[in-house]
Formats: C-alpha cells, sequence, structure tokens
C-alpha cells in the first residue's frame, strides 16, 4: 500500500513541486443575488457536500466574490470565507463591473466598486491575495466588462485605483 504521502508526491509533476494548489474555487452565488439580506443556501449546500467529499488539506481556496463586490456588501464573501475552513482565501476573480445584465456601463460605478473590492479584501484577515479580472474590456455586444481598460485601449477609473495597490 502507498502512504498517504508518496501518493500525493508522486501525483505532483516535478516542475510544480512547491506549488500552491487552490483546492477550490467558489462563486458568492446567492439564491437571489439581489436581496437585500441574501441567502446563500445552495452555494452553502454545495461547499458542504465538497467538504466531506475531499478530505485533502484546504491550505489555500479561492473565491469569486463579483455579487458582493458589485452590490456593495460582504455577507457572501464572509459566509464562503467560514463554509470553506481553508487557511488562507485568495479572491481569485474579483473586480469592479464597468457593465453587466442590469448594470448599465459606468465607469464611475465601477471605480467605486473597485475601491470596495479592496475595502472588503483587507476587512477578512484570511484573505491573502486578490486576483483582479480583467484588465480588457469587451466589444459593445457583449453582456459582461470588468475590463480596467477599454475596447479603445485607454484605462477606465478603476485602473487607476488598482494601480494604487499594486506591489
Amino acid at each position: 500500500m502507498i502512504s498517504s504521502t508518496s501518493w500525493k508526491r508522486s501525483r505532483i509533476p516535478a516542475a510544480c513541486r512547491g506549488c500552491t494548489v487552490v483546492v477550490a474555487d467558489i462563486l458568492d452565488q446567492a439564491n437571489n443575488p439581489s436581496a437585500k439580506r441574501p441567502k446563500f443556501g445552495s452555494t452553502l449546500k454545495y461547499i458542504k457536500r465538497f467538504r466531506k467529499a475531499y478530505k485533502g488539506p484546504r491550505k489555500v481556496c479561492g473565491v469569486h466574490n463579483y455579487s458582493d463586490v458589485n452590490r456593495f456588501r460582504k455577507s457572501g464573501t464572509k459566509a464562503l470565507v467560514k463554509a470553506l475552513g481553508c487557511k488562507q482565501i485568495w479572491l481569485t476573480e474579483a473586480g469592479g463591473l464597468y457593465k453587466f445584465v442590469g448594470y448599465k456601463a459606468s465607469q464611475s460605478r465601477q471605480l467605486k466598486a473597485t475601491k470596495y473590492m479592496f475595502k472588503l479584501a483587507r476587512s477578512i484577515k484570511k484573505v491573502k491575495r486578490l486576483y483582479v479580472y480583467t484588465w480588457f474590456g469587451v466589444p459593445r455586444s457583449a453582456r459582461f466588462d470588468a475590463g480596467l481598460v477599454g475596447t479603445d485601449g485607454k484605462p477606465r477609473k478603476a485602473f487607476a485605483e488598482v494601480r494604487k495597490h499594486v506591489k
């Protein structure tokens, strides 16, 4: 029988020894995203099933917290962080939306959400990294645009805010 330690090592490619693998990457999807006090029952149920099935270490988990960032709340992010039970959380896909279904194209709103994104990240001790999605905007016909740079190549207002926080 192979020990759990040798089994884990045998499955890691040589080029990636020492890499950090994000165990789970979860979207802060509420049952009703626009509710004043949203519930995250389906997402929390999924996390519970995931934790039951996955018995390995949970050093780092990822959270995509668009819903919270763009609605200026933290309930989903906090609920997911608690449910995942990981040592560290990386916000792996976050950002202020420039345009989305229900959101008109607005650099000012995107800037406000981007500022809130950093505030929210600082307010949760387990959050150790934040990855902003995405640098480039998309054509007008697309339904989703969180780009920090417009399709014309010009930085949007939120770009300057991100630049303040980049090390």
